[in-house]
């Protein structure tokens, strides 16, 4: 029966291996074609008994034995084919991951950053909750490293001079010896105990002096062992010490170094052979026991049956408890420990009582995942064919060596059923793994490393999964779950092109010459770091190699917009809605906890104080002047009850944090470092009591406390509350009408007031339209067949390049004057000649910059340039067209790379200058800083005279890109460092801009977000709008020369909210609504995502005030539309394609521009949405009109590719 069980097992594991997908009716048909054949062969046999009495040649012997072994080999097809039938629902719940269950779509790839090139054998996370980490070698050194935030360009900040921890005078270091873990107490931010696993020599070493792991206790002579490379048997040993971190700082919490002497040596045993020895260690975040790793001690098969022997603590994973009473003496353990109560040998007394689980060969790199602690998971590296994952349970016996992987290897005496049948000891196969095969390897050249379940927001597309990878990698494995039944493919990885230190490549591969992978870490933000021999790498965003990950721009990085919270706090009072997860609720638990506070009053104010981290009015309560806090503002005496907050705001709260906690010690005190320019220098910066770092509670509350006046929110102990008493009222919905089929870019009123209004198109054209009266049930009057201006021969027309921007001269009526903002290219026209942005007065040399997409650095301009309608009519409001001989080149400057470019143009109504809008150039991040060099024009919003001609002294002395004069009042005048067009900076790429009808003052400018959060900026001059040094009010890339002072956004939202497949974000701009048409909508600003799946309105509260209220809001089609709307399918919501822009007309009626069409904003009844200000006496029925050609009609030629356009507004 052994030889039938052997051969259908390997039978089963051949077919699931190379993925056959069984299904019944396969199965079924397979088992009627044997049982036929199995019918013929009666006959055969029939044949073969009547014959066996008569004399047959040898040619007739040999066709009637072939007869006969095909027969048994038909009838054994049926039995296999059949058997699987009835085997493969046990199959799958053996959680193997070898293909039988239908697979998720495998993520597109893993992208890699290199931060460091030193080599490390492992990673723990700094207990403080911080983004330190602790590195260490396999020599017996370990560090403290700083961990750069994702996407900054940093890199570990290690310095190896100063290690934290050097035993090397205690380590046995060889290519299978050395330090093999570091694990820290779960309450080290007080107690300082951590703990390292490693070898040591006991010939050289004179605290080596554990019993070897051969022993009569499990039937094994250590005499009769073989000399293994001339080393005696358990000549080297294993050994897991405790250490402190105590005495080397005044709390663990700070700590730079550790004492390099043993506080107590837990365990020591001595080694059979030179092999397979685990040494991993790890405490259980569920239980808090230590689990030891262990390896069989052998190299070949386990001769000697180590990892079965259950009173042998080889081949195990063993749970120990550090902090109980030692029971050495009783229970004859190998050192200072005890054992759990519940350790499995309650229930098996044949186990050692420190026996978690068996069964393993050599377990190489274990995790917990930090979301499930009960998923408990492990690499075991194979001997011949299997490398394995095992999911580890109490008791578990994961077979080796009787199995490898679910491969039969050593099936000796009973063994096979003592696993199997035991109920203490139940079989438990590997839910991931490969074959050494599968890693393009020479057989026996596998070795697998176990990995982490990905937590990270950083690429949301392996979120959840399992990774794991080969010591010899040629991919990364995945594995996703599903009631723990696995399936896992294999995927490459690549390193960003804008990775911190350069990734060396295989040749002729894109794969990362990362040499052999030792491990893998997480850090405290649950980011995964690869340690390899060539250095350290970090799982990074999938877009930064061209991967695609559709949810990569739908998750939002902290600090962000509160969230509702899946897992609940277990610190911070703030469950619900919050801006804290779980991982943040730790580190602020862990801060808490290393402050000592004694005194219990003063310690739940502390308590309160940095939890406001996690209220969802955090960034008002950290921010004050738009410059970000350490702690929040504390409401006190001196703060007025503003219109927004609630009676909470009068409390005096910081003076009473100064009476409670003035004369209590705080290790590590938050309020030890004064706010620069808000109150005097502290006496005494190393004390911890208030009295010593404060000379009175006013200078105190002058630091922390709110402002005389100011009308932010504060925090007075408890989660902020505003005013109840007027609650918004958001508007019910949008209702739009369509009245256009074409698709345009620009839209400007015409100037002398009447119902007609410009349009441009990308590709370079304007056109002179007549705007319906709304209710009139018509349609725009536009004939596209005759433009107002066609400038298609001078404009460079691609997807990310073309007409950006139109505007008419304020007099237009008077002077005909109007300008066009566009890109060219310098190969195909002569009149595209300026110079470059990349140049020496920004520390550029073109010569360097990389080639994009084919193109040149600076081949493609942005150009505004004059035109006139004088000559063309009597009157310029007479004009049908306009001259397309330029009048007078007002701009031109050279572009580094093909995208954020801007190009809007808007006249100033207070001023008459002309405001140019202008993008950082492209580019993953800003990688030149342009936006934030203030002798860039890249990033900015510039402000230009267009009235007065410049000489050509001026030009030269000034260094112009043009014909066009600086504004006296240009904020140059206070800052010397800007260039003198600058009006404000630290843009990424402003997506349309508008200055409020009715407040001119009001200068609103959507700004492209990069990777988190789309913004709308309040322009004021000289303001500093962040970008690349943050994005939104979130840190992008933190600089480390320069201190700004940002203006955050007064609106936006993260990609999250709007939760595209297609992994993307990229905001539209719009208008303050300031017609009468629905007047729920005045006075509210109006945004949109390009993808038209969400629109927005902010409102002022308080007017005046500078702080905004958004709510997203529904929009529809008026049933009765002068143009039929086509609809999202299965929804009520209008398929508007891509928004464009907002355009405005001389009503102050507010227009989307969109690739299906023109849209105008109509009353609110029309959709049956509830306005209460709507005057019901105004309501007219609209006519209705023939429809024009619908859009799917319209929108053909060159508007096909106004779709591309949206490339140009967000970058991966």
């Amino acid at each position: 029966m052994y030889g039938t069980t052997h051969i259908l097992n390997f039978y089963s594991s051949l077919l699931l291996t190379y993925n056959v997908q069984i299904n019944k009716a396969f199965i079924g048909i397979l088992c009627i074609i044997s049982y036929v054949y199995m019918w013929r062969s009666d006959l055969s046999f029939v044949f073969i008994n009547w014959s066996s009495s008569i004399p047959l040649s040898i040619s007739a012997m040999v066709v009637v034995c072939s007869v006969f072994a095909l027969n048994l080999l038909l009838l054994y097809g049926f039995v296999v084919s059949c058997t699987l039938s009835m085997q493969l629902k046990d199959l799958k719940n053996d959680a193997q991951t070898y293909g039988i269950r239908e697979t998720r779509q495998a993520p597109n790839g893993v992208c890699l950053e290199k931060i460091e090139n030193g080599s490390y054998i492992g990673m723990a996370p700094h207990p403080d909750g911080s983004n330190r980490v602790f590195l260490w070698n396999q020599q017996g050194k370990v560090w403290i490293a700083n961990v750069p935030e994702d996407g900054s360009n940093g890199v570990l900040e290690i310095d190896e001079s100063k290690p934290f921890l050097d035993i090397t005078d205690h380590v046995l270091f060889g290519l299978q010896f050395g330090v093999m873990g570091m694990e820290f107490h779960p309450n080290f931010v007080s107690n300082g105990r951590f703990f390292v696993s490693y070898h040591c020599d006991k010939l050289r070493h004179s605290g080596c002096l554990g019993r070897c792991s051969c022993n009569l206790e499990i039937d094994c002579d250590p005499a009769t062992l073989p000399i293994d490379s001339g080393i005696a048997p358990c000549q080297y040993q294993i050994v897991v010490a405790e250490f402190t971190a105590n005495a080397t700082a005044t709390t663990p919490f700070l700590v730079e170094s550790s004492k390099t002497l043993e506080v107590k040596r837990i365990f020591t045993m001595g080694l059979p052979h030179r092999g397979v020895y685990g040494g991993q260690i790890l405490f259980g975040p569920a239980d808090g026991f230590l689990y030891v790793m262990t390896g069989s001690g052998t190299q070949r098969g386990d001769p000697y049956n180590f990892a079965q022997n259950k009173r042998s603590l080889l081949g195990k994973i063993l749970r120990i408890d550090v902090d109980q009473r030692n029971e050495v003496h009783d229970r004859g353990l190998w050192g200072n420990y005890s054992i759990p109560r519940d350790n499995p040998y309650n229930n098996d007394k044949q186990l050692a009582p420190e026996v978690w689980a068996l069964g393993l060969r050599n377990p190489w790199r274990c995790s917990f995942d930090s979301e499930r602690p009960s998923y408990f998971m492990c690499g075991d590296s194979g001997q011949d064919m299997y490398e394995e994952i095992d999911m580890i349970t109490k008791g578990g016996n994961y077979g080796w060596p009787v199995y490898e992987g679910r491969y039969l290897f050593k099936p000796a005496n009973a063994q096979e059923g003592s696993i199997s049948n035991s109920s203490s000891n139940s079989l438990r196969f590997p839910v991931m793994g490969y074959n050494h095969s599968e890693t393009c390897k020479t057989i026996g050249s596998a070795s697998i490393i176990g990995g982490y379940f990905y937590r990270s927001q950083t690429d949301p597309c392996l979120y959840g999964r399992y990774l794991y990878i080969d010591l010899y990698p040629d991919g990364i494995w995945s594995g996703t779950e599903n009631s723990r039944n696995f399936t896992s493919s294999k995927t490459p990885y690549r390193c960003a092109r804008d990775s911190p230190i350069h990734c060396e490549s295989i040749a002729e591969d894109v794969m990362p010459a990362i040499g052999y992978v030792l491990s893998f870490g997480e850090d405290n933000r649950k980011d995964i770091h690869m340690l390899t021999t060539t250095g350290v790498y970090r799982v990074t965003r999938p877009s930064r190699c061209n991967y695609h990950c559709p949810k990569e721009t739908s998750v939002a990085s902290k600090p962000g917009a509160p969230l509702p919270q899946k897992t609940p706090l277990t610190f911070c009072p703030y469950n619900g809605t919050s801006c804290c997860n779980s991982g943040d609720d730790k580190q602020l638990k862990n801060q808490y906890d290393a402050m000592n506070i004694s005194d219990s009053g003063c310690a739940s104010l502390l308590k309160s104080i940095l939890c406001a981290k996690c209220d969802q009015f955090s960034a008002e309560l950290f921010s004050t002047n738009s410059a970000p806090r350490q702690l929040p503002i504390l409401c006190n005496s001196t703060t007025s009850a503003n219109f927004t907050q609630s009676s909470q705001a009068t409390n005096n709260f910081c003076s009473k944090v100064w009476t409670t906690c003035q004369n209590v010690s705080i290790v590590n005190s938050p309020f030890a470092a004064s706010l620069k320019g808000r109150a005097p220098t502290p006496v005494k910066s190393n004390s911890t009591k208030l009295t010593d770092l404060w000379q009175s509670q006013d200078d105190f509350c002058n630091a922390f406390g709110g402002a005389s006046g100011d009308e932010s929110v504060c925090f007075a102990g408890e989660p902020v509350t505003l005013n109840t008493t007027e609650p918004l009222s958001p508007p019910g919905g949008l209702c739009l009408e369509k009245i256009g089929n074409g698709s345009y870019l620009n839209m400007a009123a015409h100037p002398d007031g009447s119902n007609r209004a410009f349009f441009s198109s990308q590709q370079g054209k304007i056109w002179l339209a007549t705007i319906p009266e709304v209710d009139s049930g018509k349609v725009l009057e536009l004939d596209e067949s005759n433009p107002f201006l066609d400038l298609t021969d001078e404009v460079h027309f691609d997807t990310q390049f073309g007409m950006m921007g139109i505007a008419f001269h304020p007099k237009f009526s008077q002077n005909g004057r109007l300008f066009a903002s566009f890109n060219c290219d310098k190969q195909s026209w002569a009149g595209c000649a300026g110079r470059c942005s990349c140049n020496s007065d920004v520390d550029c040399d073109p010569s360097k910059l990389p080639s994009d997409s084919g193109s040149r650095p600076c081949q493609y301009q942005t150009v505004i340039a004059e035109f006139t309608v004088n000559g063309t009519a009597n009157q310029p409001s007479e004009a049908k067209s306009a001259s397309p001989e330029e009048v007078r080149r007002i701009f031109t400057m050279g572009l580094p790379f093909t995208s954020h470019h801007g190009g809007q143009i808007l006249f100033g109504p207070s001023d008459g200058y002309l405001y140019f809008m202008m993008g950082d150039g492209g580019g993953i991040g800003d990688p030149y800083n342009f936006s934030q060099n203030k002798k860039s024009l890249l990033g900015k919003i510039m402000r230009l005279d267009v009235d007065s001609t410049p000489s050509a002294e001026e030009i030269t002395k000034l260094a112009l890109w043009g014909n066009y004069t600086i504004p006296k009042d240009n904020p140059y005048i206070e800052d010397k460092d800007l260039q003198p067009e600058i009006w404000a900076l630290g843009m990424r790429n402003p997506w349309r801009c508008s200055f409020d009808s009715a407040r001119p003052s009001y200068f609103m400018c959507a700004d492209v977000g990069q990777d988190h959060y789309e913004e709308v900026d309040l322009i004021t001059k000289g303001g500093n709008y962040g970008w690349r040094i943050y994005e939104g009010d979130r840190l992008y890339t933190p600089s480390k020369n320069t201190s700004i002072n940002p203006i955050f956004p007064v609106m936006g939202y993260n990609h999250s909210d709007i939760n595209k497949d297609e992994g993307s974000a990229s905001i539209t701009g719009g208008y303050f609504y300031r017609s009468t048409t629905d007047p729920c909508m005045s006075g509210k600003y109006l945004y949109a995502d390009l993808y038209a799946g969400a629109m927005w309105a902010g409102t002022e509260t308080p007017e005046d005030s500078g702080t905004f209220n958004t709510t997203e809001i529904p929009f529809t089609c008026a049933g009765n539309s002068p143009i039929n709307c086509a609809l999202v399918p299965g929804s009520t919501v209008p398929a508007l394609g891509y928004i464009f822009s907002y355009g405005e007309d001389n009503n102050k009626d507010v227009y989307l521009l969109a690739s299906s069409g023109v849209y105008r904003v109509v009353r609110p009844s029309r959709c049956k949405y509830t306005c209460s200000k709507e005057n019901a006496t105004d309501i007219v029925t609209p006519a209705p009109a023939n429809s024009p050609p619908s859009a799917a009609v319209m929108f053909t030629g060159s508007y096909k590719n106004l779709v591309l356009l949206l490339l140009s507004f967000w970058l991966i």
